[in-house]
């Protein structure tokens, strides 16, 4: 699987590859998940290093935290 340098938004680029049955020209709706996700990390950024995910270029996700969230809900 590659990422699509010309795919837009540009903003969500990467995360293509999470939605690999989408047709990302017809159907737009993993947009609004890529945006959950984002508002998500910006109010939890306190539970992320943030240096430490570009060293390792991944990161764990906290499924319990994100199941009791109330934005994500």
């Amino acid at each position: 699987t590659y990422i699509n340098v010309t795919e837009k938004p540009a903003r969500y680029r990467g995360w293509s590859l999470y939605f690999p049955d989408t047709n990302k020209e017809s159907d737009l709706s993993y947009l609004s998940v890529c945006q959950l996700f984002e508002s998500y990390f910006k109010r939890t950024k306190d539970l992320y290093d943030f240096s430490d995910i570009e060293h390792k270029q991944s990161f764990t996700i906290n499924f319990d935290e994100i199941l009791k969230d109330e934005g994500l809900k």
